[in-house]
């Protein structure tokens, strides 16, 4: 099976701009892709015009990356994930969101779990060796331990993963990361998407964030200026339960990594995992197909 993401530069690496700013810049080409907003109002990512892709009807598309605020945010911030359906005018004809929010809380109190850094009102700490505790005034309600520092900004990061079907007249799909307006955003709040993703698939296979340059993942052309794919060895599979001459099931795989000369098809159950007879070394380039006479009695067939 074979999985594209529509968006073309995901790391910001390469000459190919995929996203534009709204309300927001965007940072220069060469690392994560981040919006620095304008002001407290709704704005962040979008993509440009020329990297909408088309689309369908009925298909199931999904946008899935990790948002992060910048680390001298403090306070409450929301932000929405947004799929336009456009049609072939460019009027809207449908859109799904899905919601994180982030909370920075201010004043003197003990880092999340992993988070890393220490705050004492607006003033970031990175270690507790390079801000003096003198001087530091206790708040009601509020804890001023300081902790070791752990691996990430935890609670100034999160993934998000969402799902819509493009209603009639669907023929693009568009993607934004918005900063919702809320009474703590701010000017030069930052957001920035890691890694976004954009892709349509029937399978029920779960996805994650890919590019080109991800385990099992190709780009289509050029490395950061167009769109990845990867490649799941999900056969199509076809049960025939009768006894002519024995119950067995048929099996296709029409999407192998580029370069595959020779597969080998194993059979896995609760216990036990074997190689199926005639389908050992057997040659693959394009894709191949076969039939297991050996399928144990009693368990259910799925790739």
């Amino acid at each position: 099976m074979r999985v594209t993401n529509y968006v073309r530069n995901p790391r910001g690496l390469g000459a190919v701009r995929s996203f534009e700013g709204r309300a927001a810049t965007v940072s220069a080409q060469g690392g994560p892709i981040t919006a620095t907003l304008a002001s407290s109002a709704e704005g962040g990512l979008q993509l440009r015009s020329a990297e909408v892709p088309a689309a369908s009807p009925g298909q199931p598309w999904f946008a899935l990356g990790t948002i992060r605020l910048g680390t001298s945010t403090v306070g409450d911030r929301k932000v929405r994930v947004v799929l336009r359906f456009l049609d072939a005018a460019g009027v809207e004809v449908g859109t799904s969101a899905a919601a994180l929010s982030f909370a920075a809380p201010a004043g003197p109190f003990q880092s999340p779990a992993k988070s890393g850094r220490y705050r004492a009102g607006r003033q970031v700490m990175l270690t507790p060796t390079r801000m003096s505790l003198e001087g530091l005034a206790s708040v009601p309600g509020s804890s001023t331990r300081f902790v070791a520092p752990a691996v990430s900004d935890a609670w100034l990061e999160g993934y998000f993963s969402l799902r819509a079907v493009a209603p009639a007249d669907t023929a693009r799909v568009d993607l934004s990361i918005l900063r919702d307006a809320t009474a703590e955003a701010a000017a030069g709040d930052t957001v920035t998407v890691l890694l976004p993703t954009l892709t349509t698939t029937s399978s029920r296979r779960p996805l994650e964030p890919f590019d080109g340059a991800s385990g099992s993942s190709y780009w289509s052309g050029a490395a950061n200026a167009s769109a990845s794919y990867r490649i799941y060895t999900e056969p199509a599979l076809r049960p025939i339960p009768v006894m002519s001459p024995v119950p067995r099931v048929e099996f296709e795989f029409t999407d192998l990594a580029p370069g595959t000369e020779t597969a080998t098809v194993y059979r896995v159950t609760a216990d036990r995992t074997q190689r199926v007879r005639g389908a050992i070394d057997v040659y693959a380039a394009g894709g191949f197909a076969g039939v297991d006479a050996e399928p144990p009695f009693g368990w259910p067939v799925g790739p």
